[in-house]
Parts: structure tokens; sequence; C-alpha cells
């Protein structure tokens, strides 16, 4: 690296602060996480339209094909929501009207890192946001946010503030809707692995008493089919159901 090139480097370095965002409250982070909510909703889809996940989520809802089809649905909404919020934040006019730049200087200038966890500034030479250190960086950062909304006129800061605060409130609603969603999917992806693991010792352990020979007398019986007795009678009702 030249001389030169080290030089403005450093310089971009040292003027992070200038483009400030506050930690997992940006409008970067808010579109990787929307991405992310919309492939794990897909994931959903395609457990679901399994027949194991089908036979799980019904299961779970006591055979309720409604209740099974509405928790389905639910994915697949908030799925279209997280589309539909994603590429309002990346249309022509939002990229037009500043959205980005406006959403992070705005949150930066009211001091939101001290609840998101710590601040980051925009690296012009590396094209890509750091870690500012807590105190004095993270207080220019701060300080430089707050001059930029003073410039603004009343009417401006107030659209501002309107348009930050309903973007993120829009995206903590459906982070909010994809936690809850998630925590119960995962309990059901627990069961029906839990379930899965008891089959296959099952099968295993026939497999073994299979091997030795069945015994008819219970005085008889070998280690294995006593196990396997254990594991049958373990096993819940629904198991039984064809």
């Amino acid at each position: 690296m030249t001389k030169a090139e080290e030089k403005r480097r450093e310089k971009a370095r040292a003027l992070r602060y200038r483009k400030p965002a506050v930690k997992d409250l940006n409008i970067p982070e808010i579109l990787a996480q929307l991405t992310e909510i919309e492939e794990e909703c897909a994931e959903v889809h395609w457990y679901c339209d399994s027949e194991d996940g089908w036979d799980t989520l019904l299961n779970a809802l006591d055979g309720d094909d409604d209740d099974a089809w509405e928790f389905k649905t639910a994915f697949a909404d908030l799925e279209g929501q997280c589309e539909k919020m994603r590429d309002d934040l990346t249309d022509d006019f939002s990229m037009a009207m500043g959205v980005t730049e406006g959403f992070d200087l705005f949150f930066a200038g009211i001091g939101a890192d001290a609840v998101t966890g710590g601040m980051y500034g925009f690296d012009d030479y590396e094209q890509d946001y750091f870690g500012l250190e807590p105190g004095w960086q993270s207080e220019q950062a701060e300080r430089e946010a707050a001059g930029k909304l003073k410039r603004l006129t009343k009417d401006e800061l107030i659209a501002t503030a309107g348009r930050c605060f309903r973007i993120a409130v829009n995206f903590i609603s459906l982070r909010l809707r994809y936690d809850n969603l998630k925590a119960a999917m995962d309990i059901l992806r627990e069961q029906n692995t839990a379930l899965l693991q008891q089959v296959k010792a099952i099968e295993d352990l026939y497999e073994k008493a299979e091997a030795e020979g069945f015994s008819e007398y219970d005085f008889h019986r070998s280690e294995n089919e006593k196990a396997l007795d254990r594991l049958l009678n373990a096993l819940p009702d629904r198991a039984w159901i064809e």
C-alpha cells in the first residue's frame, strides 16, 4: 500500500464518526434481518409441507386442520410483510428521499445507542460500518448527528421523526411476530426430533431382539426385549394411530 493510500485509509478511519448509526437499529441491519426472517419463513413452508412436519403440526394441535393451516399461513403472511418492508426501504423513491441516511442519522442523534448497545461509524475507504469506542468517539458521533438534525426546519424534523419511528415500530413488530412464531416452531421441531429418535431406538432394539430370537415366556426374555417393551409402553397414544 502506498503512503497516499495509507493516508487516505487513516483519514477515513478518523472520520467514521461523521456517518454514525446505532447498533441493531440501522437500515443495513434491518434489511439483513428482514432477509433472514424471509428465508426462515420459507424453510418453515418446506417443513410444514413435508409429511413428518405436517403430522407433527397436526399432532401438536390435536388434529385440528384449521389451526394447522392458520399457523402455516401466519408464516406466509410474515414472509410477505417482510418482503414488502424490504422493498419499500430499497425502492427508488426511498433512496431519493434519503430514508436510509435520515433513519441512521436520527437515532444516532437522539442517543439511541445507549439502549441498543453501541454506536457504529461508516468508513468511506472500507465501505462498511465499524464499531466506535464508547466515550469520546461515540459522543462525537452523537454530536455530529445531532448537529445535522438541528439544521433541519421544525417541519422537516417532525417529518423525519415520524418516518423513522414508523420504520422502527414496524420492524420491531415484525421481529416480535417472528420470535413468537419461531419459538412455537422450535418446540414442534424438538417434539418431532424426539419422536423420530424414539422410533429409531425401537427399530434398533427390535433388530437386536429378533436376531437373538423372541421368547414366548417372560422369564426367558432378553434384556433387549425388555428394553423394547419399555420403549413401546412409553410411546404416546398418537403413535399408534394409523
